[in-house]
């Protein structure tokens, strides 16, 4: 089916808003300060917002299960002026970071939400140095515990605030402007900005480097910049030079020009957009506006497409609550509280179903577990992980209340109501993942060190460590009757066979030569594993269905493996190798996203190789004329070799995996020895055709064999200088 036939399960969710009495009623939030916040956040227990007290340096703060009318609020004494920016902790849903307009940024420790005689808080937990201007935006890293993001006029400050002491690790201040917004990387290694300057820009912040720049909006006023987790893309929003609203998709690999950009009308208020990873509903709600956008968001044109507008009341501030909060048993798959005049205004998204009486799964993918992926100090050393995934279900509890003060060392007692609502959640440990143990273990060969040239601006890479590797005895398949030949068409019919959504072109396969059920699957290609076939027939799916053929009709040489849990890696045209886990006895329904991917890749990747010998190190090239290394147990790029000026036709490791050759679309082969040196340590003249060409090693790496194009003959090269 093609992707834009595709029907979407959020299509017809709407809001439900409540009644006005179970509404958020007589809050002090009158006249709000303008500033580059979004006025109000939330976390699975609090809702803070902007109060205008005490000249704007107070917050309120109320149980995200508050309603009716606050006589009482209970506030924070965050600071002497207007409170700019505040976020909550992905990984304490007490902890709060503030940032003002007294130059000040204060980390904050809300009570047990029970414990009713709290009425204010004046101390914080951890105070900041002071900037030398005000603060605008504060942002916590969405991997690493710990990792504190501060913008202030031209500069972006990294802070560490483990403990109760907070320290600067980070600074970039290449900016040529106020800048206006930050949002982190769905990873947390990379973060973008956008700038007064009228400039986009993607920082390496541990390097201190700008990895991509261009212009954004062309207007001096307002703007903000939402990186989409999990996804190589960005949503801007801002004001044209004729000063009417725009929102914009960008590809982060390529900031010259936008994707797709609309001009929505000509409203004064800043559009905020938000997003929700998990089900790709984007909602886009200006400042001063009254109504809701609901849109979905895809990886190809239009983009953005409007899924409903709802009428409220005037808004000032909006914000998204995080997916471990929601009503599962009603259907509700988001949910936006809305800060407008007076009030809060919850807006659950709700789709509709006949009956709410069972729990439907298909409406909840897994989601963000709360638990981090690194500490401050491994991702300051230049580490990197993937997210923590957890399957919302009732009967599991998913609000993380032990880790209050965790990370700030302030230990305390949570109190858990003793009447647990109707989606009573336990906690549930993220699931590993890891393969059955296989019938024999077999230690493999050392694996060689794999380091990288001297940069002081990078992190020192570390050597893949050797690994155990698997084996089971092989198994002939049993014998069947021998069919008649059938021509060379689709060998099964198009019916509800699980499918893995790719999502893009896959390019190349490869077999892991560690592990007999670990391969690479490429465009078009057939492969067998025991008694299952995988299959790509159109772009974007692979297709995995029981081998019911035999060998011969399908053109196959067929071996039986092992049957224990599959790993199947891809490599895309849009620059992602993605890593699926295929279960023992198979799909028993489509999978949509992989279990992680590596990205690093600029353009559409060209190829994969394994090391033969370094266990789960793999070798890439693209378009983009690049070679990578990537450590697979890190889950993370190792290396870059440099050089190459055009694209790379092929790559061959030798024997003792000591050196690697490339040929390239430059008519050069290049010889390198990655340990020793990034650049290459032989160049030589290639085939002089631009068709393509290939590459290996033989005679115990004395030579190389090349084939490729040169008027219109097949030629075969020697180059034995080269070792």
């Amino acid at each position: 089916m093609a992707w834009r036939f595709k029907v979407s399960k959020y299509k017809n969710a709407s809001p439900k808003f409540p009644k006005k009495e179970e509404q958020v009623l007589d809050l002090p939030v009158t006249d709000i300060t303008q500033s580059c916040g979004n006025h109000i956040k939330a976390s699975c227990i609090y809702t803070v917002f902007n109060v205008d007290s005490s000249g704007g340096g107070n917050l309120g703060f109320l149980p995200l299960s508050a309603s009716g009318r606050q006589s009482n609020v209970p506030i924070i004494q965050a600071h002497g002026d207007f409170v700019t920016d505040f976020d909550f902790s992905p990984f304490d849903d007490y902890l709060l970071a503030t940032g003002s307009q007294d130059n000040k940024v204060s980390l904050w420790l809300l009570p047990d939400e029970n414990d009713t005689s709290v009425t204010a808080i004046s101390e914080p937990v951890v105070s900041l140095p002071v900037f030398e201007r005000r603060v605008e935006n504060v942002l916590w890293n969405p991997q690493a515990d710990g990792i504190l993001a501060c913008t202030s006029h031209t500069s972006v400050k990294i802070f560490d605030v483990t403990g109760a002491d907070g320290k600067q690790v980070y600074e970039f201040s290449g900016h040529g402007d106020q800048i206006q917004s930050v949002t982190w990387q769905g990873e947390g290694t990379l973060m973008a900005t956008s700038c007064r300057d009228k400039k986009l820009r993607v920082i390496d912040p541990r390097s201190g480097t700008v990895v991509q720049e261009g212009k954004g909006h062309q207007n001096i006023k307002d703007s903000r910049l939402l990186w989409l987790p999990r996804k190589d893309f960005m949503i801007s929003t801002g004001f044209s030079q004729s000063r009417s609203r725009q929102v914009s998709v960008w590809d982060q690999r390529n900031l010259s020009s936008s994707l797709h950009t609309m001009d929505i009308d000509n409203s004064t208020g800043i559009i905020m957009p938000l997003h929700d990873p998990d089900t790709s509903m984007t909602f886009l709600i200006g400042k001063g506006d009254t109504s809701l956008n609901f849109m979905e968001f895809t990886e190809k044109d239009p983009y953005l497409t409007s899924s409903g507008v709802d009428r409220c009341e005037q808004i000032k501030g909006v914000a998204m609550v995080p997916k471990r909060s929601m009503s599962l048993m009603d259907g509700e798959v988001n949910r936006l509280l809305v800060l407008c005049q007076r009030s809060i205004v919850p807006a659950p998204y709700i789709v509709p179903r006949k009956s709410y009486r069972d729990f439907h799964a298909d409406l909840y993918p897994v989601t963000l577990s709360g638990e981090p992926a690194l500490s401050a100090a491994q991702w300051i050393n230049g580490d990197s992980a993937q997210p923590s995934f957890i399957s919302p279900e009732p009967g599991k509890k998913l609000v993380k209340r032990e880790r209050r003060g965790k990370l700030v060392g302030v230990s305390g007692t949570v109190t858990v109501p003793a009447s647990p609502t109707k989606q009573s959640l336990e906690v549930m440990e993220p699931s590993t993942n890891k393969p059955a143990a296989a019938a024999t273990t077999t230690e493999s060969p050392p694996s060689p060190q794999v380091k990288v040239a001297s940069d002081s601006s990078k992190p020192q890479i570390n050597k893949p460590k050797p690994q155990s590797s698997t084996t089971a005895a092989a198994e002939p398949l049993p014998e069947k009757p021998k069919p008649s030949p059938k021509p060379a068409t689709k060998p099964f019919a198009d019916t509800d066979t699980p499918v893995i959504r790719n999502g893009s072109k896959v390019t190349d396969f490869v077999w892991d030569p560690f592990d007999d059920r670990r391969l690479v699957v490429g465009e078009l290609g057939f492969l067998a594993i025991g008694n299952l076939l995988w299959v790509s027939w159109d772009v974007g799916f692979l297709t995995i269905v029981d081998l019911l053929l035999s060998q011969e009709t399908m053109g196959l040489n067929v071996a039986k493996r092992s049957t224990q849990v599959f790993i199947l890696f891809s490599v895309t045209d849009n620059a992602r190798i993605n890593v699926w886990r295929i279960p023992e006895n198979g799909l028993e329904e489509s999978i949509e996203e992989p279990e992680f991917c590596l990205r690093g890749h600029m353009e559409k990747i060209y190829f994969v190789r394994f090391h033969p010998l370094a266990s789960s190190l793999i070798t890439t090239a693209s378009y983009d004329m690049t070679v990578r290394l990537w450590d697979l147990d890190q889950r993370k790029e190792v290396m870059t070799l440099e050089g190459i000026e055009d694209q790379v036709y092929n790559l061959s490791w030798s024997s003792n995996g000591k050196f690697c050759a490339t040929v390239s679309k430059d008519k050069k082969i290049r010889v390198f020895e990655p340990r020793e040196s990034t650049v290459a340590l032989r160049e030589g003249p290639g085939p002089e055709g631009s068709r393509g060409a290939r590459v290996v090693w033989t005679l115990q790496d004395k030579y190389l064999v090349v084939t490729g194009f040169d008027r219109s003959e097949l030629e075969g090269q020697d180059n034995n200088q080269v070792i």
